[in-house]
């Protein structure tokens, strides 16, 4: 597993218009979050805070028991987008209507979990209240309805009684 130290650190890549981050030994990857989603784009190299570092730990050990089929190449790409998201994302409506409403509501924090439109597809719950969940897809897509699709690491952000609560070692599907 890569472990945050701090020489890592975010910066705005402008061949791809999409937040990047500089790892150790030179190694960059890119994220999901382009100038379309971002709150905001940063003009300077900007360091991988304290907040960044309990979000990809968090995201690691989340990944690690209830996805363990994932490599950790892939449990690294999610974790460090879910980062990105959690700090540079711009804020999303509810989107609920596109899910199946659930019978079991979870009491407690959650980590992952499902969500059902037309497929079902796993999610990493970046927040959570009483009332909605800020989720990332895990999944290559969710196909919301006939002509809507989303692809993977979107954000959704939904009525907490739609998330479907995984329970360790959730089914084996395989992510991009």
């Amino acid at each position: 597993m890569l472990t945050p130290s701090g020489t890592w650190q975010w910066y705005w890549d402008q061949e791809t218009d999409c937040l990047s981050v500089e790892l150790d030994g030179g190694l960059c990857m890119v994220t999901a979050i382009t100038s379309k989603t971002a709150n905001y784009v940063i003009n300077s190299a900007l360091a991988f805070s304290l907040e960044n570092t309990q979000v990809y730990y968090s995201a690691m050990e989340a990944l690690d028991s209830f996805c363990p089929h994932l490599s950790k190449a892939q449990a690294v790409q999610i974790s460090l987008n879910a980062c990105a998201i959690k700090q540079f994302h711009k804020p999303v409506g509810l989107k609920s209507w596109y899910f199946d409403e659930q019978s079991k509501v979870n009491q407690l924090p959650c980590a992952i979990a499902s969500l059902k439109a037309v497929n079902k597809a796993d999610v990493l719950v970046l927040e959570e209240d009483v009332i909605s969940s800020t989720c990332m897809l895990i999944g290559e897509k969710l196909v919301l309805a006939e002509n809507k699709t989303v692809g993977q690491f979107s954000v959704l952000k939904v009525a907490s009684n739609r998330l479907i609560f995984a329970e360790p070692c959730i089914e084996q599907q395989k992510y991009a």
